[in-house]
């Protein structure tokens, strides 16, 4: 499996692993059928974000973690 994030900027290099980490772990908890997750991680632009996060994933509901 292959997705691209894109992540509100600011986040340091400690909080792009642990969200990289918190989605693998998902992606293998609900798909134990993806061998592999490649995840591309970019700098959404600021005109491309949704507003207030209206599309965000719940990472903190679905691996006790923070929504970035």
């Amino acid at each position: 499996m292959a997705a691209r994030i894109d992540l509100a900027p600011g986040l340091d290099s400690e909080a792009v692993e642990l969200v990289c980490v918190r989605i693998k772990r998902l992606v293998t908890k609900t798909c134990p059928e993806a061998n592999h997750v490649f995840l591309d991680i970019t700098e959404a632009p600021a005109n491309a974000r949704p507003s207030q996060g209206a599309s965000r994933i719940g990472l903190n509901d679905a691996s006790g973690g923070t929504n970035y």
